[in-house]
């Protein structure tokens, strides 16, 4: 389903973006069960593609959730972001795929022009969202950089 982008901070040469999946519930990877019940949530960090030259981060704030099925060996899972994470990973798809996908959004002026796939989606004040669309367009490409 995706995440919401929560705030974006450019500080100390990077770009730190903190997002918040969008879904409610999540399959266990054992037994595919789906389940709603959290029993906790935690910060996940993983490296993303760098923007204008700038390394960059997404910060997560996933959940771990309790398996509902009794047959289920696994009692806890954390969830996976389809497209972003998967398990044990350092760094998001995303990273993987930028260069393409950072020259399709540089094509648009503004974020809202873009079609609604490419399109982030905003909590809170889109300032933020704006910088690193200026970003993108205005710099050049450069790869995923650890922190």
């Amino acid at each position: 389903m995706g995440v919401a982008i929560d705030s974006i901070d450019v500080a100390g040469g990077g770009v730190s973006i903190r997002a918040s999946p969008l879904s409610v519930s999540a399959s266990c990877p054992t037994c595919g069960d789906t389940s709603e019940r959290v029993h906790s949530r935690y910060e996940r960090t993983v490296a993303d593609a760098a923007i204008g030259n700038r390394p960059s981060r997404l910060v997560l704030r996933v959940r771990r959730f309790l398996c509902s099925s009794t047959a289920c060996d696994r009692r806890t899972f954390a969830e996976q972001i389809d497209g972003v994470t998967t398990r044990y990973a350092r760094r998001t798809a995303w990273s993987k795929t930028y260069p393409a996908a950072a020259r399709r959004l540089a094509q648009y002026r503004d974020p809202r022009d873009a079609p609604r796939e490419l399109r982030p989606e905003v909590r809170g004040d889109s300032r933020g969202v704006q910088t690193v669309w200026k970003m993108v367009q205005f710099s050049a490409i450069a790869k995923p950089m650890d922190w």
